[in-house]
């Protein structure tokens, strides 16, 4: 077998071998446990009160 087939066979090898080590990488990490709310964006909301007048709003 020639040094061309050798070549297309290792880089081949090469190319598989980076696929499987990327998606090896990208699966292997930890998983986090979620963030728990801290900020008053997730907090409920406190009642708006306007005071109430007589006079009309035009639409």
């Amino acid at each position: 077998m020639s040094w061309v087939y050798w070549g297309i066979m290792i880089g081949f090898v090469a190319m598989v071998a980076t696929v499987f080590e990327c998606v090896a990488i990208l699966y292997s990490k930890p998983k986090k446990s979620p963030k728990e709310p801290n900020s008053k964006i997730d907090a409920p909301r406190e009642a708006v009160t306007y005071a109430s007048t007589d006079h009309r709003r035009a639409a």
